[in-house]
């Protein structure tokens, strides 16, 4: 049985002009992209062209005149350019114009940044607080994300960058979202979905995107969706994406860990990814794709049809002819793109999506004022300002809020700031000699068991004394289970040197516990992003309190 999947519908005949004819601009997307598809007779051929991309183009494109500039995560921003408010911020705007100005600034920096594609912009529908990605998206209405992300993606790409929006589809919680990482070997999380709900909650804002804002790529996600991955999902890729919305560009995985499959994926849908088994790696082919063959074989065995083949050369091309990244190649860099208009937009997306949810009549301040406190850890310079992750923008030009109410301020009025409380970030590591093993040692006792089970049964597997919590890794230990085949526990006594508020963070991802003198008292599951556990206590100067931790995960705790 052979699969077909192409659903771009097939254009007049027409003529290129040229020795070239694909570098004609004169000529229709599908048109020109058929010309370059002539001269590829064979499915090896066509199949080579297609080799070596990733999220970028093929190093082949270059040699048939298609130059581009570079691909980046995007979803608010990309490093080095404007530190943009969240597009949840955005969204609070309830301003369509808004978004498409701000895709037009964000497209601009794109493309005099050298950079012709963005991984972006999210459109998963927040669901719950627990979604870690939900400050890159639109929040949880799917009307409003819909009006915006139509508008929003059609600027971008009018400055000559393609979208490569996500995640594909119902991403909606970080638990269990790659089943484990980096081998993808377990299965990811299951969201059960009603079609209506998928229709009427999680769909909308991408069908706007590609049926008013035309889209140009389309990254699946992680999860599966009612027993299926996203990214071998041919009801969600085939039947809805493609022959329903008309989509006519790329589906490509969310990192390689979303692809589960080759000729699997490929047939459902999936059209820029890994290729064969022999191109992911010993540790991905023995695991992820165990007993699967590539797509040249599969194309030889019949199970795959040449006319599949030839619509994923189709479907990477038509976009870029469309939005013009091959005319209008990102070739000039700046350094930072950043412009003081685009600063102002920020400053007005800000502005726009904030709420003061009560006056009493303080504001604006009176102008016999003298005295001003900015007091909260978030005004002052450990302002955690910008989202971590992919969507991590360097602030270049922040302003903190205590600075910019000193700059406004009259030269006789007094402004001071207090953190008032503790920072979002985790606190630096401890100086030695803070924490003592039970053994009366400096630093903490280290066990660690050769069981993922975390309530930690049995003998420890090695026990040691360590100066700090420190697991960047699977522990380089003879005989000891790698992956996540272990767990471990860190224990320490504290003497207070001082009395009053003690606080302690540990910083971590995976699954993770934080003790103190017997009680839990914070905690994350299965988290695949850093998350922060905090504990408060008050002490005086020579109490001794107790704490370990306990770790889940070989990524580990830094």
């Amino acid at each position: 049985m052979t699969s077909d999947s192409t659903h771009v519908a097939r254009t007049p005949a027409c003529t290129p002009r040229g020795e070239r004819p694909w570098l004609d601009a004169s000529a229709t997307p599908e048109c020109r992209a058929d010309a370059l598809l002539a001269t590829l007779r064979t499915p090896d051929e066509q199949l080579a062209f297609l080799a070596g991309g990733g999220f970028g183009n093929p190093p082949a494109f270059a040699e048939h005149g298609l130059d581009t500039g570079r691909t980046q995560d995007g979803p608010a921003g990309f490093n080095g350019g404007t530190a943009w408010p969240t597009p949840l911020t955005l969204a609070a705007s309830f301003d369509p114009e808004l978004a498409a100005r701000y895709g037009a600034a964000l497209g601009r920096e794109f493309h005099e940044s050298g950079r012709n594609g963005i991984l972006g912009p999210a459109f998963d529908t927040t669901r719950t607080w627990h979604f870690g990605r939900s400050t890159e998206s639109f929040g949880e209405d799917p009307y409003l994300a819909s009006r915006l992300a139509a508008r929003e993606v059609a600027a971008i790409q009018s400055e000559h960058v393609l979208v490569t929006m996500k995640h594909f589809a119902a991403y909606t919680q970080e638990q269990g979202r790659l089943g484990d990482s980096p081998t993808g070997e377990r299965p990811a999380v299951n969201q059960i979905v009603s079609e209506r709900a998928l229709r009427e909650i999680y769909l909308p804002a991408f069908e706007a995107a590609v049926v008013e804002g035309r889209a140009g790529g389309v990254m699946c996600g992680f999860p599966r969706i009612n027993g299926t991955y996203a990214c071998e999902h041919e009801e969600l890729l085939t039947r809805i994406l493609k022959r329903e919305w008309g989509f006519d560009g790329a589906v490509a995985p969310d990192f390689p860990v979303g692809q589960r499959s080759i000729v699997r994926a490929f047939t459902a849908g999936l059209d820029s990814g890994i290729m064969s088994p022999d191109a992911a790696g010993p540790e991905a082919s023995t695991r992820r794709f165990a007993g699967d063959i590539s797509l040249r074989e599969a194309v030889a065995q019949g199970r795959l049809a040449p006319s599949r083949v030839q619509d994923l050369v189709r479907r990477r091309l038509v976009p870029g002819f469309r939005v013009g990244t091959f005319d209008h190649p990102a070739s000039s860099v700046r350094d930072d793109p950043s412009t003081p208009e685009a600063r102002a937009l920020a400053v007005e997306i800000i502005e726009s999506g904030a709420v003061l949810l009560k006056n009493d009549g303080t504001l604006p301040l009176a102008p016999a004022a003298r005295r001003i406190a900015v007091i909260g850890p978030q005004s002052g310079a450990g302002a955690v300002v910008v989202e971590q992750g992919s969507p991590y923008v360097e602030p270049r030009h922040l302003v903190t809020a205590v600075d910019g109410i000193k700059s406004r301020a009259p030269r006789d009025v007094a402004v001071v700031h207090a953190p008032g409380g503790p920072t979002l970030k985790a606190l630096p590591l401890p100086p030695p000699g803070v924490f003592t093993a039970p053994s009366g040692e400096p630093g903490l006792l280290a066990e660690y068991y050769a069981s993922p089970d975390i309530a930690l049964r049995g003998t420890p597997f090695v026990a040691r004394v360590e100066p700090a919590v420190n697991a960047e890794g699977v522990p380089k230990l003879d005989g000891f289970p790698g992956d996540k085949g272990w767990a471990a526990r860190w224990r320490a006594k504290f003497t207070a040197r001082t009395g009053g508020r003690h606080r302690f963070t540990l910083e971590g991802s995976g699954t993770a516990e934080l003790w103190v003198d017997g009680k839990r008292v914070d905690a994350f599951a299965h988290s695949d992003f850093g998350s922060v556990l905090y504990a408060e206590i008050d002490l005086e100067v020579g109490a001794r309190s107790e704490e370990h931790t306990s770790e889940l995960q070989s990524r580990g705790l830094i």
